[in-house]
């Protein structure tokens, strides 16, 4: 009998010819228009630098979802949570700490969730081409960029830093050669109020300059009925400003820099029990004496809580890339610099009820300075042999810190489960990668990498209670480092069916660095690698009305790094033995008419555990359970989205664009022991916009409406330690909005 990964293989070489071949016949006789040659924001080509060159993203042998500013807007996205409604096996949770987590294909997703230092993203976040540890810069709002690039896959060649899953790039708008701008206001529901401007435009001859910023304040989406007047539980209240300079030294030498600062003082978490968990430690735990029959308001209504300590959260970031390019003929050299600081922290009710005897805070802060600096020289794309070669190296020094106070009771007592630890990594890499035209529209690709990462750790670490005497544990001090290298690499073929349409074939391997767990003594968790096999197509076909995109892929997953529970129950990290991952995803975008367009993704995953161990935190009575054949968390089986626009003349009042987007997505589990408890529910959302642009194109309007269903949907946990009695700390998305838009370009 076949294995899995045969049968995906001959099922896709099936699948291509009999779907593709008529099709291709018929793109290859009608004319290819130019990259401008459609007015339609969904429809018209992207150039992308995913393979750290510009090319048209149809011409790129790699699974990518590309959004141009105009197709974002289209679509209303601005942030992460909107896009994975757009984008096949993107999956973004959000976090009690720090940034979401972004899963691909099924791979990131576990309890290692947030920004916490000692750990590191399988799918980072590049601003700019600068790597991000903690990506909220760019996350939270998407202001003022010329697009976003997800690949999907491990980029274990061109993106070594971590990038075992895929790689989410942000590409921000670069200053033009004559002066323009825009300046824009949203208002929306729970007292929303956006504004936003640009100015672009030269400085003198060979200086040009660009300033963006947004602010927004936004009440929360949850109310506290104990302090009705509180409007900070999942609110908003940011800043965000963005400059840029580009300065001709030569007529061959372009230098850009790129400043950010962002600042959100909104709570990004609020703890909603929906039931009390079960009694743990023999009394000790902090459920174990809520009285009988005692509800909160969160039980009925997830929009309401009952608690009497106010949440509060921070994030701030400074930061700033420089790009040096320097144009040596048929070769280009570029340095990429980037320094960022980061600041992120939040403090919740712990035990989301209003029951004097419980009353306990948590709070959480992670600190981050990362520095690093990349060199790529590589040949231009006029040739039948291209050739990149770099050199990479990232510092980081972080920090971490949290804990749970109790002041309730008779006794009141504090609750350290972690002082300070300090992180400083390393990272060293070099790589090159070399596509060959062996002959007309044949082309392969060979790509390899090295990489050397280093970690040392300062962390105190242990379990008191203060006022506690039978519970004061000591603190301990422990100092430790660990290094890691591998060498990845990528084996890809792709051949020009015609004008417009190529099939790919790739095998490539990617790798995410071990860490520590700042919260106890153990030693380093060891590296993730992933074996990735790839088949796809991409086209546009007839006259370019459809365009089409097909892939299939089939992943070996070795040591994925896991949050298990140490022997007193409290959070630890293991390697998972193996996983099987294969799935298929397709995207279209169709145009059958003028101003109609149609455009639908659909993502299937299987994914599976081979090997992996392991106590059940919330069941340690059981021992150690085995998980093979469980599937992985946070990834979903199916998801699917459709949406629809049509854009209607106005004459010399403009146009006016009606749409509407749906997705569904199937269950997940937020945790490998794939539990009734650990279970996501499916979700579908809809979201509605018509939008208005004059017909000189210098004013656009919006009214739009997000979850037209409302639902409350669950995104995902995490769950705690026994003296929380692992008590599921949830994080759903956010609940029907709606508002208007207007904004006008000079």
């Amino acid at each position: 009998m076949r294995s899995p990964k045969a049968l995906l293989l001959v099922g896709i070489s099936i699948l291509v010819p009999g779907v593709f071949t008529p099709a291709v016949a018929l793109a290859q006789e009608a004319a290819p228009q130019t990259e401008e040659g459609s007015s339609n924001a969904l429809m018209g080509d992207i150039v992308v630098t995913a393979q750290k060159r510009s090319e048209n993203v149809q011409n790129v042998p790699v699974a990518i979802s590309a959004f141009s500013s105009d197709s974002l807007a289209a679509r209303g996205i601005s942030n992460p949570e909107q896009l994975q409604q757009s984008v096949p096996g993107l999956v973004y949770s959000g976090s009690v700490t720090g940034s979401g987590l972004v899963t691909l294909r099924g791979v990131g997703g576990s309890a290692l969730r947030g920004s916490t230092p000692g750990r590191n993203p399988a799918v980072p976040v590049h601003a700019n081409g600068v790597y991000l540890q903690s990506p909220s810069v760019m996350l939270q709002d998407f202001l003022d960029i010329e697009r976003v690039e997800v690949l999907r896959g491990p980029q274990g060649t061109l993106y070594g830093r971590n990038a075992v899953g895929g790689s989410i790039n942000v590409i921000s708008k670069r200053p033009t050669n004559d002066f323009s701008g825009e300046v824009g206001v949203e208002i929306g529901n729970y007292d929303k109020r956006r504004v936003f401007g640009v100015l672009s435009g030269p400085i003198s001859d060979r200086l040009r300059g660009r300033i963006a910023f947004a602010m927004e304040d936004r009440d929360g989406y949850v109310k506290d009925v104990n302090d009705p007047g509180n409007n900070k539980l999942l609110n908003s209240n940011y800043s965000n400003l963005r400059a840029t300079l580009e300065y001709d030294l030569a007529d061959d030498v372009l230098v850009s820099l790129v400043g950010y600062y962002y600042k959100n003082d909104g709570a990004n978490f609020v703890n909603r029990p929906r039931s009390f968990p079960a009694a743990n430690l023999g009394g000790f735990g902090l459920f174990d004496g809520v009285p009988a029959g005692y509800r909160v308001a969160t039980f009925d209504d997830v929009r309401k809580v009952q608690q009497d300590t106010r949440g509060d959260g921070f994030d701030e970031t400074k930061g700033v890339t420089g790009t040096i390019e320097w144009k040596m003929g048929g070769v280009t050299l570029r340095s990429i610099t980037g320094y960022f600081d980061l600041d992120t922290g939040v403090t919740y009710d712990e035990d989301g009820t209003d029951l004097a005897s419980l009353k306990s805070y948590a709070f959480f802060e992670s600190k981050y300075k990362t520095t690093s600096q990349e060199f790529q020289l590589s040949s231009d794309n006029s040739s039948a042999l291209k050739w990149l070669l770099g050199a990479y190296y990232y510092h980081e020094k972080s920090s971490y810190e949290g804990g749970v106070f109790v002041d309730g009771g008779p006794n009141p007592f504090e609750v350290d489960l972690t002082t300070p630890g300090v992180v400083r990594a390393d990272s060293y890499a070099a790589f090159g990668q070399l596509d060959w035209e062996v002959a007309n529209g044949l082309t392969l690709t060979g790509g390899l990498r090295y990489t050397l990462d280093k970690m040392a750790v300062d962390r105190s670490v242990g379990f008191s209670v203060v006022n506690s005497p039978a519970f004061d544990f000591s603190f301990s001090h422990v100092m430790d480092n660990d290094k890691w290298s591998r060498v990845t690499w990528k084996l890809g073929a792709n051949y020009k069916l015609g004008a417009d349409a190529m099939a790919y074939a790739s095998y490539s391997r990617g790798y995410k660095s071990g860490g520590f767990n700042l919260q106890d003594s153990a030693p380093a968790f060891k590296p993730e690698i992933l074996d990735a096999y790839e088949v796809g197509v991409k086209s546009k076909l007839f006259d370019r009305r459809l365009q089409l995109n097909a892939s299939g892929y089939y992943y070996d997953y070795t040591d994925k790094q896991e949050s298990v529970a140490d022997a007193q129950g409290f959070s630890a990290f293991q390697n998972a033995g193996a996983a099987t991952l294969y799935g298929i995803e397709l995207e279209a975008i169709a145009e059958p008419v003028d101003g109609l367009t149609f455009d639908g993704s659909v993502s299937w995953l299987h994914s599976r555990y081979d090997s992996f161990q392991t106590a059940d935190p919330e069941n340690l009575g059981a021992g150690v359970v085995d998980l093979k054949g469980n599937r992985l968390t946070e990834a979903p089986e199916w998801q699917l989205h459709g949406g629809v626009q049509y854009m209607i003349s106005l004459g010399s009042a403009g146009t006016l664009t009606p749409r509407i987007d749906h997705s569904w997505t199937s269950n997940k589990y937020a945790r490998p022991f794939n539990l009734a408890t650990d279970l996501i529910p499916s979700y579908h959302r809809t979201n509605a916009s018509l939008t208005w642009e004059s017909a000189d194109g210098d004013w656009t309007g919006q009214l739009y409406v997000e979850n037209l269903e409302n639902n409350d949907v669950l995104g995902s946990f995490s769950d705690t330690s026994p003296f929380l009695n692992y008590q599921h700390l949830e994080v759903f998305l956010p609940p029907r909005t709606y508002g208007i838009k207007l904004s006008h370009r000079f």
